[in-house]
Order: structure tokens, then sequence, then C-alpha cells
């Protein structure tokens, strides 16, 4: 009776798959071994890890295709997790889309469901443009619309906007509780306190607005017709 020996992988592949291990992080290892794992063992193992292993990747395909699905029907978000900072929800300039985060507890899928949905969401917005649903107009850079609010801005008080209240260019705007409050709790995530000054210019359906004043001041972009934030721009990140 003989033994069969077991082929296993060239010792480059081993090394290979060792400094991935070591140099990534503990998420992106677990891909490094969907990918590696059925090289390294014997032949007679190989089918059994590569039928395994499929599942992780078949959740990534789902989530890709989850991504797509609701970019088409105008629900798709960028997702993330952990404290996302104050110009975290941007809309992107391609897709339109906002983001989202699952907060500061990580579970150590991430990888395998943000990560594939937001390939699907960028791709879509490169070969589609803006996601269905989403705003439509104008999307002023950072150095655009601080520009806008120099040359033209009236004075606002900071007080009423936070409570839904908005007048511009001679015309009275009321935001709904959702963008209102989002809007004071972006305000309050600065270490500054209340702002001593806000001003604001009507470029409709934007109303372009900054509360403070440079270098520590917020430029908020407000959808009007929409009632939803555009972006949020903070002058500290142009220093």
């Amino acid at each position: 009776m003989f033994l069969r020996r077991r082929s296993f992988a060239p010792r480059w592949l081993v090394l290979l798959a060792a400094v991935l291990l070591l140099r990534a992080g503990w998420s992106w290892s677990l891909w490094a071994l969907v990918l590696l794992a059925p090289a390294l063992v014997g032949a007679r193992w190989r089918w059994r890890l590569t039928a395994l292993l499929l599942t992780p990747l078949a959740v990534g395909l789902a989530a890709f295709a989850g991504g797509v699905v609701a970019y088409t029907t105008g629900t798709a978000t960028r997702q993330g997790y952990g404290l996302p900072g104050v110009e975290y929800w941007n809309l992107s300039r391609d897709s339109r889309v906002s983001r989202t985060t699952s907060g500061c507890v990580v579970m150590g899928h991430e990888e395998l469901t943000m990560v594939p949905n937001n390939l699907a969401v960028e791709l879509m917005g490169r070969l589609f443009g803006a996601m269905p649903g989403s705003y439509r107009g104008p999307y002023p850079t950072r150095a655009e619309a601080s520009a806008l609010v120099e040359a033209g801005a009236a004075p606002l008080d900071f007080s009423e906007l936070t409570a839904g209240r908005l007048h511009l260019a001679g015309r009275a705007f009321h935001l709904e509780p959702e963008l209102h409050q989002f809007i004071a709790w972006l305000e309050r995530r600065r270490d500054e306190g209340a702002p001593r000054s806000a001003s604001g210019v009507l470029a409709w359906p934007l109303a372009v607005i900054r509360s403070g004043a440079a270098p520590n001041g917020l430029v908020f972009l407000v959808d009007l017709e929409g009632q939803r934030l555009v972006a949020v721009y903070d002058d500290r990140r142009s220093r």
C-alpha cells in the first residue's frame, strides 16, 4: 500500500501569503485567505476549501448587486463606519449619492458588504451620472461657495435657520425638521460653540449659507426644493 503524497503550494506562494497577512489589516487578511487558502493546502482539500470560501465571495457579489439595484431605484448610499466628520455626508459629484455610517462598532465583515456596495455605486455613477431622484442642481466647490457668500450674502439669524425658518432674497422658506435639526447637529460638532454671525445667498434651488466667519466657519449648501443638505464645507479643511 502506497501513501499518496500531498501537493503543496510552492514556497514563494506561502511567503507571499505570509507577507500579505502581516502587512494587511485583519479584515483584509480575510480576503487574502479567501484567495490563497486553496493553493496552500493539499490537493484533496482544495475542493472543500473552495466550496467553503465561495460563501464570502457570494456575500460580496450580493452586496454589489444590491448597490446596483439601490442606485437604479434612487435609494443607494455610500456606506461606512466610525465617527463621521462634518463633511462626511456631502453628496458625491458624479452619482449625487450621500453617505451613511453604521457607527463606531466594527463587526469585521464590512469589506464583504460595504466595499462591494460602494464599488457598485461608484461604477454606476461613472457610467450613468446622477442617481435617479437625486439632487441635480448646481454643486459649487468649496472655493466657489465661499466666493458666492463673500460676493453677495445677506445677514441671517442662524438660530432661525436651525429652527426651520430661512429668509433670503426677500423670500421666506420653511425647512423640514429632519433638515434643520441635522444642520444644527452639524454646527454643534464644532468646538467653537454658537456662531457669532451667519449670512447666505440664494442660487435657486440652492441656498449657500455660512455660519460663523472664516477661518472657523461652516458653509452649508441646502437644496430648498428637495429639502436636503447637498454639502457642508469646513473652513478649517481649507488651511
